[in-house]
């Protein structure tokens, strides 16, 4: 660790506390150190609050500490100097264009035991696949199963899912509402259903996808 001098060019940026380890995460089947993933979302632009294309110090730290705080509330970014005022700018960012919501909306919560119920709502489109990815990458494929055909629903659908396994910890539920039926990326769901697959099912996801679709990951935390 390289200590800290003051500067009046420098700021220095840490990912937690001195002598404290972090762990890297699983987010969407692959391991990242919270921070980096973090920082390179700011400097897409996301961090440019006040949309003047330059990404100034109390943006970056305002921004980095509330992401790294949505996947680990015990982590705490160091920077120096410490303290959110004045407005130093650090470099020039895109400007970040904001992807238009869709209205897709889902719900998923737990009815005791291996029992869940789930609701999505504001479907533009016909054909529903629903699965979990596991904090240790497993799929967990949830619908359609074996007699649910191809996933047609109507606007709005409700289902009470059972599940071998009881959802524990952050769990990432992965909502999908298509124009066409998903057939080739059932086939794949069904392969790695029950297995750590997150890294091949992101290899192959877009190949697979076929037509338009909304899509939702949702994390989750539902115990037993």
């Amino acid at each position: 660790v390289i200590p800290y001098k003051k500067r009046d060019h420098v700021i220095t940026f840490s990912a937690t506390t001195e002598n404290t380890k972090i762990k890297e995460v699983l987010i969407n089947g692959k391991m990242h150190g919270i921070l980096s993933m973090v920082f390179a979302d700011a400097l897409s632009g996301k961090a440019d609050y006040n949309k003047n294309g330059q990404l100034e110090k109390q943006e970056l730290e305002r921004f980095i500490n509330i992401g790294v705080k949505e996947y680990n509330k015990a982590q705490h970014p160091q920077f120096h100097p410490r303290g959110i005022s004045g407005g130093m700018p650090l470099l020039k960012v895109a400007k970040f264009k904001e992807k238009k919501k869709s209205p897709l909306t889902t719900i998923l919560s737990s009815r005791g035991g291996d029992n869940l119920s789930y609701t999505v709502s504001g479907n533009r489109f016909s054909y529903l696949t629903l699965y979990n990815i596991t904090k240790n990458g497993t799929i967990q494929f949830l619908w359609p199963l074996d007699g649910d055909g191809n996933g047609r629903i109507g606007k709005g659908f409700n289902l009470n899912l059972k599940i071998d396994r009881t959802f524990t910890g952050r769990e990432t539920v992965v909502t999908i509402v298509s124009a066409l039926p998903q057939i080739n990326l059932h086939r794949l769901l069904k392969q790695l259903d029950g297995k750590r697959g997150a890294g091949m099912l992101q290899q192959k996801f877009k190949s697979l996808l076929k037509g338009r679709f909304d899509m939702k990951k949702i994390p989750q935390y539902l115990a037993g």
